[in-house]
């Protein structure tokens, strides 16, 4: 049975580290075009709008210039679909948290700037498709975050109040995209950002912590 909570997730940074696969994806882009590959912790900077808009970053990090960056996009994307989940994996503690949080009766979905498609490969891959009401990734049919649009149609396909939604991220995308949408938004500090400047209405440093905090919703 459902308990009246629906819980909106990031995906990279938040459920899983795809760091790796994203800056090899990223730099296999960058050698086609006989440009300096670029550091994993550089890549995982520009990370958090879709991999377009990261193999646009990149180039411009390059000095790239000329170059179709729509064209360039596609070779990492499509580099990325072929590699999913060479180095990726899940954060500690986040498989068990998740079943705990479907049992718990949470509706929950993913929302998140990673391509449609390649988004349910790697959920597949990983194991963790199962736990979600919702999918929504890049092309999918809905703007990107921090558009609210996604969230705005969870909530409503669900028929869970926008006060009771959450949005639930490691960066300020995210945040701004529940904040937008006018949802509660929760910080995970482990991610790919810093938390310094970054405000939400809960935070978490564990997704056990997270697992925690959300249950107390229930009591």
């Amino acid at each position: 049975m459902k308990n009246g909570y629906l819980l909106c997730f990031d995906l990279d940074g938040t459920l899983i580290d795809s760091r790796n696969d994203i800056a090899a994806a990223v730099n296999h882009m960058l050698r086609t075009y006989n440009l300096s590959e670029l550091t994993e912790k550089r890549v995982a900077e520009i990370i958090g709008h879709g991999i377009f808009k990261t193999a646009s970053s990149a180039l411009k990090e390059a000095g790239a210039e000329n170059i179709d960056e729509r064209a360039a996009g596609e070779i990492a994307a499509d580099y990325y679909y072929e590699h999913p989940v060479n180095k990726t994996k899940l954060y500690d503690g986040v498989c068990d948290g998740l079943k705990k949080l479907y049992e718990l009766g949470f509706t929950t979905g993913i929302i998140t700037n990673k391509l449609q498609a390649l988004t349910e490969k790697v959920l597949d891959i990983l194991d963790i498709r199962r736990y979600f009401d919702y999918i929504v990734g890049a092309e999918g049919g809905f703007p990107m975050k921090p558009d609210p649009a996604a969230v705005i149609w969870m909530s409503k396909s669900s028929g869970i109040p926008i006060s009771k939604t959450f949005m639930i991220g490691d960066g300020r995308v995210d945040l701004q995209t529940g904040k937008n949408a006018g949802a509660k938004t929760v910080l995970v500090t482990y991610g790919y950002r810093t938390s310094g400047e970054l405000s939400s209405d809960i935070s978490a440093d564990s997704f056990k912590e997270l697992t925690d905090k959300l249950e107390k919703l229930l009591i």
